[in-house]
């Protein structure tokens, strides 16, 4: 289980129990200790949608303005008879009163001023005004269809975001000649159509920006489906773009089609070799298998951004059969946020993520989990902060232009957002060198008079020069304390070299019964930097004998190019950042001592009042890891502290449940 996911490279553990492994486990680092008041290098964009401010009660103020470049906001309609952009929700868009608006008639409320206000406060946010979507698709192919009709569709456009004040416009045609809604226009002709229909706004764009001095905008938001990628001169269209917005979501849902006879993934990043899907879907339904569809037209890398999901897709009457996954089914489940089978992150992470019967999973090669409820039959399909954060890592990888998401309501919190946020805002990207340990025939149960398990560890260069690594690993008792075991120095892997090491462990009987984790490292041990680590848990039953069990943990098997035993003693006294944080009940504070030493580990709230003491006492030199056990405290941002021979040192941790 990978279990470092920071930009700051020190050594934790994340300790869980094994029903929440493929959550709690692999939930991400958001790195949260200074206020997010930038925005990225990359850029954010995201969906508002009229209809939040009904039900849903969410609204433009609402928007975290400090996290985002692009706010697109959805939908303006087509009227047919006229060939042009109309208001969408004539009064959620420009009549709904806000407190500060002016009653008088001509005076523009509504989400449309809201988004005013917001420009005002963050000069750096642009608007788009997204015309269609899945609805209101119905007439692009009328308005694409002629010299004349363009010129009037994109001339209502161009007064449209004038007597708004958007930056731009995004088209979201679903879509031309086929895929949409039964009830929309398509022509064969509208591939090419289409573009003729955004050379005519990009040039009207241009006569604008000379006439008003400001730059303007547009965008599309394009299919990840290849049948309907086919359906789009990308080749062509991108020249006429400042950039696409990719729709990574909705490859897999409860439709019963031939891409959805078993229940599957809402968003994978990368293909799953045991999905059963049928090809071209097997292959091709993943964000990775998008995104390089439109490298391959020759888009270039800053054009695009991949679509994230703040939503999940629900499956009913779902066989209890490999945990909900590749599972038989019969429609959408009847459960939703505000509909049937459709559920908000938010809700998700409340009502859903191992409570109320359901537990969540995790899918490593497609990097997303998912949860089941064998009792209901039901399987949700989602994305959480630690898939979230992959993504983030894919788009820095591929040196893309950043992400778009729908949309703002689902996650409410930010807690996605933040996560997005944080990942392109740090640069994330594949660690130099990854690693990775695969225990043979888990769950490892050693009997109390001793015994050995077998792992593998599996490191890949990630780059392509040589790389001059260290590898080590240690034991972490059911007390938190800590065995050091395998330590080989020096080992140069030459560039995108993969190596494997079987090996086995062996424990001695005087190991304290109880629940162990056995991390392994890699990166310089002496300086303390760590490129990347890996965890996996064993049950060792009772004791047999009372006497030394720090010997006796004998590692042997396929050899490194040199192995050493020494001890490992940090340079220095440090309380390293918790992992993770923000988190969900459970983190792990780790410390560094240079030599043995009194330590005190307490956790105050905001207020300064001491709420546990987590230790007190002696510690030998080393990095030593200590549990925060929050389950029985509320909400909210609590601080950690180390002292030590009048050494002090503080961390803000952020508890979310």
């Amino acid at each position: 289980m990978k279990i470092i996911g920071s930009r700051t490279c020190v050594p934790v553990i994340f300790r869980v129990t094994l029903s929440a492994l493929f959550s709690a486990l692999l939930t991400v680092v958001i790195i949260g200790a200074a206020a997010l008041s930038q925005p990225t290098e990359k850029r954010i964009i995201g969906y508002f949608t009229s209809w939040s401010v009904y039900v849903r009660d969410y609204h433009v103020p609402d928007i975290p303005a400090d996290m985002i470049s692009q706010i697109n906001y959805a939908f303006a309609n087509i009227d047919n008879s006229a060939g042009t952009i109309i208001l969408g929700d004539e009064y959620a868009d420009t009549q709904k009163w806000y407190p500060g608006d002016s009653w008088h008639p001509d005076s523009l409320r509504g989400s449309f001023h809201q988004l005013q206000i917001i420009k005002a406060n963050y000069p750096y946010v642009k608007t788009l005004i997204s015309v269609g979507g899945w609805t209101w698709s119905t007439y692009f192919s009328n308005v694409a269809l002629t010299e004349e009709s363009r010129h009037i569709f994109a001339q209502s456009c161009m007064e449209f975001i004038t007597e708004y004040t958007f930056d731009g416009v995004d088209i979201d045609w679903e879509y031309p000649v086929s895929g949409g809604l039964p009830t929309n226009i398509t022509r064969p002709e509208d591939r090419e159509n289409f573009t003729f229909l955004l050379e005519e706004l990009r040039e009207q764009l241009d006569s604008l920006e000379t006439a008003n001095g400001q730059e303007y905008l547009l965008t599309i938001a394009a299919p990840a489906n290849p049948e309907i990628i086919a359906n789009i001169e990308v080749e062509v269209i991108h020249q006429y773009l400042d950039w696409i917005n990719i729709m990574t979501y909705d490859f897999h849902g409860p439709w019963m089609g031939p891409p959805d006879l078993v229940t599957n993934f809402n968003s994978p990043l990368y293909i799953v070799p045991e999905d059963p899907t049928p090809e071209p879907y097997h292959s091709s339904f993943n964000l990775d298998a998008a995104v390089s569809a439109y490298l391959s037209y020759d888009v270039p890398e800053g054009k695009l951004h991949p679509g994230l999901a703040f939503y999940g897709r629900g499956f009913g009457s779902v066989a209890n059969y490999n945990n909900g996954l590749y599972a038989d089914y019969n429609g959408p489940c009847w459960q939703g946020t505000w509909e049937a089978g459709v559920f908000d992150y938010w809700d998700i992470a409340a009502n859903y993520q191992d409570v109320n019967g359901y537990t969540s999973y995790w899918n490593d090669d497609a990097k997303v989990p998912w949860v089941f409820n064998p009792n209901t039959g039901v399987m949700i399909s989602y994305d959480n902060p630690a898939s979230i954060w992959e993504k983030g890592i894919y788009i820095n990888q591929q040196n893309l232009a950043g992400a778009m998401f729908w949309e703002f309501s689902a996650d409410r919190d930010s807690v996605l957002l933040a996560t997005i946020y944080d990942a392109l805002e740090s640069g994330a990207t594949p660690p130099t060198v990854s690693l990775e340990l695969t225990p043979h025939n888990p769950p490892i149960v050693i009997p109390e008079e001793g015994g050995s398990f077998d792992f593998n560890i599996t490191a890949v260069n990630n780059t392509g020069e040589p790389q001059t690594v260290d590898f080590w690993t240690i034991a972490v008792l059911p007390d938190s304390t800590e065995i050091d075991i395998l330590y080989a120095p020096n080992f140069t892997m030459n560039g995108n070299q993969t190596i494997d090491r079987n090996r086995t462990q062996r424990i001695p009987p005087a190991a304290p019964g109880g629940e162990y984790g056995y991390i392994g490292y890699v990166g310089d041990h002496e300086t303390g930097e760590i490129m990347d680590s890996d965890y996996f848990s064993f049950i060792k039953e009772g004791s047999f004998f009372i006497g030394d069990y720090n010997s006796g943990w004998f590692n042997t098997g396929e050899s490194f190019k040199r192995n050493a035993w020494e001890s490992i003693v940090p340079s220095e006294i440090e309380l390293y950042p918790a992992y993770p944080n923000p988190f969900n009940q459970e983190t792990i504070l780790s410390f560094s001592l240079q030599k043995t030493a009194k330590v005190k580990l307490v956790i105050y709230s905001v207020t300064g009042r001491e709420i546990i003491g987590l230790y007190d006492g002696w510690k030998p030199a080393g990095v030593h890891n200590v549990k925060f056990d929050a389950s029985n405290l509320p909400n909210g941002i609590y601080f950690v502290r180390l002292t030590s021979r009048g050494f002090h040192q503080t961390q803000k941790l952020l508890l979310i449940k």
